[in-house]
């Protein structure tokens, strides 16, 4: 019995109509046979490939798919899904690929099991999703950055309670303490004035003023601390004489060291500097009444300055106690408040070396220091030359 011509015809049409449908889409398909060579391919593919489909498909010429591809890794991962495919299962997978002789972009995979005639094989259909990954990944790095600066902010928010409470612990015992023996010997000098001696008197008034110096303190590394969490501390540079200035801080501390027998030296010489004057006498007096505080009696405390390139380098050294790497590293953090007791059982607030990092640091200087335990320890802060 003869073939219908109507049957060639209709079967011709279906084929050329399947034809020009796999042609006009935009996925590149091919089909895959006779140990995954090429069986079949569309213009999509043929560009995808960078070239011809009678290539591709040429008995004698065709190769495995995976040896068209430059990068191994889509290469194995069609070594390793083929058999799984062939068995049955529906596969899906994405690769930054480089064909041979195209550029390299984001494809996706579909891998479909066909059989005709009982002969297995795979349909591939291959995907540009270029944009859409291009789109993934910058809205996979905006969420790494908004997590970046979430973390960030939430550190400071955390910072910030440290500090709050802090404050707040200043408030509710440091700052109330100094005024306990002030109240209490401003009433023995008022009720009793006449009845004390001499040394007496000058005994419970050198009390007050060590009290009231304390509060003093206190009030000044509060406002301070209160400015710069704020930053409301501008720059506004002066021209000022070190030597000065050093003499104008030792003098405010005198008093202090008189007490546990420390010799204060102000080797400076005259020297003019352009730089922001409360900065300046802030800082030094917080060193040295570190210094002071942290160094037993009888010990010294020495005040200098060197010149490095375009920078004076001010340094503070004593004879104190010393201080060890591991906490060193931690007071010179700019977000670290910790008090320690001096020799004679001073107290502070923590917050003065904090203070002079943040401000050395908005002048445009730097903050360090050396020390080694029992043998002292030297704190020196850099400020630029004057210009011409």
């Amino acid at each position: 019995m003869g073939i219908s011509t109507e049957n060639n015809t209709e079967d011709t049409f279906y084929q050329e109509l399947l034809r020009s449908y796999i042609d006009s889409t935009d996925d590149a398909i091919f089909v895959l046979c006779d140990e995954m060579k090429f069986l079949l391919c569309n213009h999509a593919g043929e560009k995808f490939f960078g070239t011809s489909e009678a290539i591709l498909t040429e008995h004698n010429n065709r190769a495995p798919i995976q040896e068209l591809f430059s990068d191994s890794e889509t290469a194995e991962a069609f070594q390793r899904n083929l058999p799984k495919v062939l068995d049955g299962e529906y596969l899906k997978f994405e690769s930054h690929i480089k064909p041979k002789k195209a550029d390299a972009k984001w494809i996706e995979f579909s891998l479909n099991r066909v059989a005709l005639e009982n002969i297995p094989m795979i349909v591939v259909v291959a995907r540009d999703i270029n944009k859409r990954k291009k789109f993934e990944i910058e809205m996979e790095r905006h969420n790494e950055t908004l997590e970046a600066l979430v973390k960030e902010r939430t550190k400071e928010l955390l910072l910030a309670n440290e500090q709050k409470d802090k404050i707040f612990s200043i408030i509710a015992h440091d700052l109330r303490g100094p005024f306990s023996p002030i109240l209490g010997f401003a009433e023995i000098l008022k009720e009793d004035a006449g009845t004390l001696s001499e040394q007496e008197l000058k005994g419970y008034a050198h009390s007050i003023y060590i009290s009231a110096k304390r509060q003093h303190e206190l009030l000044d590394d509060l406002l301070d601390w209160s400015r710069l969490q704020l930053d409301r501390i501008s720059i506004s540079r002066d021209t000022i004489d070190l030597r000065q200035a050093a003499q104008d801080a030792i003098d405010i501390l005198s008093e202090l060291a008189t007490q546990k027998n420390i010799t204060l030296t102000n080797n400076i010489l005259s020297t003019t500097v352009h730089a922001d004057r409360n900065i300046v006498n802030t800082v030094l007096r917080n060193l040295i009444n570190n210094a002071i505080k942290f160094t037993p009696e009888n010990g010294s405390v020495t005040t200098a300055v060197n010149e490095k390139d375009d920078d004076y380098i001010v340094s503070v050294t004593d004879t104190g106690v010393g201080i060890s790497k591991e906490k060193m590293k931690l007071i010179l953090s700019e977000n670290v408040t910790e008090s320690s007791k001096g020799t004679s059982g001073e107290e502070g607030t923590g917050l003065g070396l904090p203070i002079c990092i943040n401000m050395i640091n908005r002048h445009g200087g730097k903050l360090y220091a050396s020390s080694e335990p029992g043998e002292g320890t030297t704190f020196y802060f850099t400020l630029k030359k004057l210009m011409d």
